[in-house]
């Protein structure tokens, strides 16, 4: 069963399994209050990454104020056969070792 179903910028219908929540959540348990932030942040990020290290992996940003003062959450995505969030969680800048392919203007 999903979770949610979002369309991110690109177009693409991205799903949260409840496997993959509960995954986030054992690992990143503040994330249960941002299921709000994880959608708007695949449907209007600030950055998108393409992994450099697995071709089918994305990287979603989004800066948000009212966390900690601003901090992005991260959603990545595995684009294949089925769009799917692998996982998500709060950083305090973006990540290097991903190619860039869509920067908000």
């Amino acid at each position: 069963m999903d979770i949610l179903c979002v369309t991110d910028i690109f177009g693409h219908k991205i799903q949260l399994t409840e496997k993959r929540w509960r995954h986030i959540l054992a690992h990143h348990p503040i994330m249960e209050q941002y299921l709000d932030h994880i959608k708007l942040t695949l449907a209007e990020p600030n950055t998108v990454q393409h992994s450099l290290v697995n071709e089918n992996e994305y990287r979603y940003y989004r800066l948000f104020d009212e966390i900690y003062g601003g901090m992005y959450v991260l959603v990545a995505v595995i684009k294949d056969v089925d769009n799917f969030i692998v996982t998500a969680f709060v950083v305090r800048k973006i990540r290097e070792g991903g190619k860039v392919i869509w920067l908000k203007r």
